[in-house]
Order: structure tokens, then C-alpha cells, then sequence
């Protein structure tokens, strides 16, 4: 998957998706917790589990956090659960179902 995912305040957030072939209509966001990112060896363990498994997963940072645009000054879980709708507005129409697991304040955020 190959497509720019921006919020609202035009910042990008930063992901990476992992493909799986054994149900490729679904696919699995993960948000991590407080001062975390998508590179978090928890949130990459799970995304390559679930790949494994055969399901499709979508790594995020929200905005402000790891390598996405924005200030860790501005997060909040209004902003993050924002961050999420834009991400899910992103891929509405790529797949048939769309599952979130959010971690910490991630949890929060879903």
C-alpha cells in the first residue's frame, strides 16, 4: 500500500503496512501508546504476527509522534482519535474489514 494519509491540520502520518495474502479484503490498524511509534518492538511484533497469521496490518504514528509531521506537543486523544478517522478515511474502499488495536492510550484513542 502506497497512499499519502494526512489529518486534518494537513500532517502526515506516518505508517507502514504489512501485506498477507490468506484474507487480503481485511486489514488491522495498530496505534501505539503515549511517547510511543509505530516502530515500537510491540506494535512490530504484532503487526508481523498478524501478517503472519494471513491478515493485513497498518502500523501508524500518530501525528507528532515517531517519523509523522506534527508536534508531540499537540497530541492529545482528541487529536489522535482524528488522526484515526483520517487514517481509516484513507483506506475505506481498499478493503471489506477494518479492525483497530490501539495500545496504552492507542486503546484510548479506538
Amino acid at each position: 500500500m502506497n497512499i499519502e494519509i494526512r489529518n486534518s491540520q494537513g500532517e502526515r502520518i506516518d505508517y507502514t503496512f504489512h501485506p498477507a495474502a490468506a484474507f487480503p479484503d481485511a486489514l488491522v490498524v495498530i496505534g501505539h501508546g503515549v511517547t510511543g511509534n509505530k516502530d515500537r518492538p510491540f506494535v512490530v511484533a504484532l503487526a508481523e504476527g498478524l501478517a503472519a497469521a494471513g491478515v493485513p496490518a497498518l502500523r501508524i504514528s500518530f501525528s507528532g509522534n515517531g517519523a509523522a509531521e506534527g508536534r508531540f506537543t499537540d497530541s492529545n486523544i482528541t487529536k489522535e482519535a482524528a488522526d484515526l478517522g483520517a487514517v481509516l478515511d484513507a483506506v475505506q474502499g481498499r478493503f471489506k474489514t477494518l479492525g483497530y488495536i490501539g495500545h496504552s492510550m492507542g486503546g484510548a484513542v479506538g
